[in-house]
């Protein structure tokens, strides 16, 4: 709705209009319309950039702000910003950033930034490293299967029998022709890195035929069977939405992924560099400009850039290969957890 109410032409050419707004319009893909028209045709004259707890009323990290005042026409000036959304005592940061904690930014430069994201905050060296090939470029990204009713279709792993579940299944073929019921079902999950969260399984007996046949009482189909080439290969993938940082994990061969567990497809030879970029403060620096939310989106993944040069690869990979076998020791596979039939 404050969408709408900011493309509202109501104000005279070269006048003036204020507002507060939710921050998500800075950011999300689906407000780059917006963000076209502001860019192109309106100018900011100055942002006060809130984020979460701007009110004592709203607790919590989910409403986070932005007050703004735009010129109802693009002369090509400097706008002012002040960036207060790690602040926790943000009038006192105000007015301290009023006399030296300026930034500046004229409308062109977010042209430079994927989806013309407001990253305002940043730097010429961060625009040049957005010129790099972006990780959609290097492999797949796909979001998962929906299954229309987590309580009828999911279980945890300990809650069947486990002599009817798959636990290796190469591919499609191989996982109906195995006559199993369940299969590992990677959905999201806690903030962890490497490996791990793997509590679930899905009902995808006969290539997932109940879930590909579940309907609501009008015949309309509840499911969504998404990315169903990438079921069972061996993968990266990350938890959809995160309170903290971004956590990025392996997925060996013999898992079906959820919508909210959504994956990253590359050659073999470049697996484990990937996984360790992902999983790096330089993904998460990027993704502050393209997610600061708590929503890390298949459209935000993809756009994170990818530097590959030699010595960083090696040691790169050498890193995540330690890293994953410490979390294989002290973290185990759902295989390896005690088993207790219960059906």
């Amino acid at each position: 709705m404050f969408a709408m109410f900011m493309e509202t032409n109501f104000v005279k050419l070269s006048g003036f209009t204020s507002m507060i707004n939710m921050h998500s319009w800075m950011f999300l893909a689906s407000f780059q319309k917006l963000r076209d028209d502001i860019i192109l045709n309106k100018e900011i004259v100055t942002m006060l950039h809130l984020g979460a707890r701007a009110f004592d009323t709203i607790p919590g990290e989910v409403v986070q702000t932005v007050a703004h005042i735009f010129r109802n026409a693009n002369i090509g000036l400097q706008g002012v910003y002040f960036r207060l959304v790690n602040s926790t005592d943000k009038q006192e940061d105000f007015f301290d950033h009023l006399n030296n904690q300026r930034l500046y930014a004229t409308m062109d430069k977010y042209l430079e930034v994927p989806k013309h994201a407001f990253a305002y905050w940043a730097t010429e060296k961060d625009l040049q490293d957005f010129s790099y090939p972006k990780l959609k470029e290097r492999g797949e990204i796909s979001q998962g299967l929906i299954t229309g009713s987590v309580d009828l279709f999911l279980k945890y792993w300990f809650e069947v029998n486990m002599e009817k579940i798959n636990f290796h299944a190469g591919d499609a073929v191989d996982a109906e022709n195995s006559g199993k019921k369940w299969f590992p079902y990677n959905k999201g999950g806690e903030y962890r890195k490497w490996r791990g969260n793997d509590d679930y399984v899905v009902n995808w007996e006969n290539n997932g035929f109940a879930i590909k046949h579940f309907v609501d009482e009008k015949g309309k189909l509840r499911s969504r069977p998404q990315g169903t080439k990438h079921y069972f290969e061996d993968v990266i993938t990350w938890t959809k939405i995160s309170t903290s940082t971004l956590s990025f994990r392996h997925k060996p061969t013999g898992y079906i992924s959820s919508e909210a567990g959504m994956t990253i497809s590359v050659q073999e030879s470049e697996k484990k560099y990937i996984l360790g970029l992902c999983n790096s403060k330089v993904a998460s620096h990027f993704l502050e400009f393209l997610s600061p939310t708590m929503n890390y989106e298949l459209g935000d993944i993809e756009e994170i850039p990818v530097c590959v040069t030699l010595h960083v690869v090696i040691t790169m990979v050498h890193l995540v290969i330690v890293s994953i076998t410490i979390i294989r020791v002290t973290v185990p596979s759902m295989k390896q957890l005690p088993i207790q039939e219960r059906l």
